[in-house]
């Protein structure tokens, strides 16, 4: 079955600054996103589903409240928690 990957949007909640992912090449065959500012993509992995991932491809951030037994064939919308160093910050992925 073929999937239509949409652009979509990571909207930080402390301060409204959006973050654009955009379609890219597969990452271990699996449909992934990069952000259009950054080397940070979007993709799944075995074990974790839907995650954030770095160029190291260290996971940097997760969806909040959806269980990895409840994912579906695209990244969720709504609540992500990110992690980098000793930052933490809350998005919304909105497509």
């Amino acid at each position: 079955m073929m999937i239509f990957q949409l652009s979509f949007e990571f909207r930080r909640r402390i301060d409204g600054v959006v973050y654009y992912f955009h379609p890219c090449d597969p990452i271990g065959g699996k449909l992934s996103w990069k952000r259009e500012d950054d080397n940070i993509w979007i993709t799944y992995v075995e074990g974790f589903g839907w995650v954030c991932i770095d160029t190291e491809k260290v996971i940097c951030g997760v969806p909040w409240t959806v269980p990895l037994n409840k994912m579906g064939e695209l990244p969720p919308k709504g609540e992500w928690i990110s992690k980098k160093g000793d930052k933490s910050y809350v998005y919304d992925l909105v497509y």
